[in-house]
């Protein structure tokens, strides 16, 4: 049997200690599909210090009591793999396109994120049926 993550146990333990804001609020009030994203590696200590150092600026999804949710990625590329290449290379201008299941809630979205100037991630998403969330074009495109 494998040990528990040390990280989902510190996100899961932050997560209990901040207020809780629900799906319709979080949609309204932070959509964030045109944002700059940072990305930072820390220690599960770290992280717990940073949060509780942030207590009371920010909310956490609470969809009926559940605050840690499990999400399932498939990306698509070339057969040459050029989006991840533009990607390792640090491209200004690049693009992914990706397939996000949310598992909680068999919710899926197709998604394409444009990275554009000055670093600004531009994330454009539309429904998409679970059953074709490996496949580039799905039901909804006739295939």
């Amino acid at each position: 049997m494998t040990a528990p993550s040390r990280s989902l146990e510190s996100v899961t333990a932050v997560a209990a200690e901040l207020d809780g804001a629900d799906l319709d609020t979080v949609l309204v009030e932070a959509a964030l599909q045109t944002r700059v994203d940072r990305k930072y590696l820390l220690t599960p200590e770290l992280f717990r210090e940073l949060i509780r150092g942030l207590a009371g600026t920010f909310r956490v999804l609470d969809i009926d009591g559940r605050r840690v949710f499990g999400y399932e990625s498939v990306y698509f590329d070339t057969a040459s793999l050029d989006l991840f290449r533009a990607h390792r290379q640090g491209r200004r201008h690049r693009y992914k396109a990706r397939t996000r299941t949310y598992v909680d809630s068999d919710a899926c979205m197709f998604e394409v994120k444009l990275k554009g100037r000055r670093g600004e991630t531009i994330k454009h998403r539309m429904p998409y049926h679970i059953g074709d969330r490996g496949r580039r074009c799905g039901t909804a495109c006739g295939a």
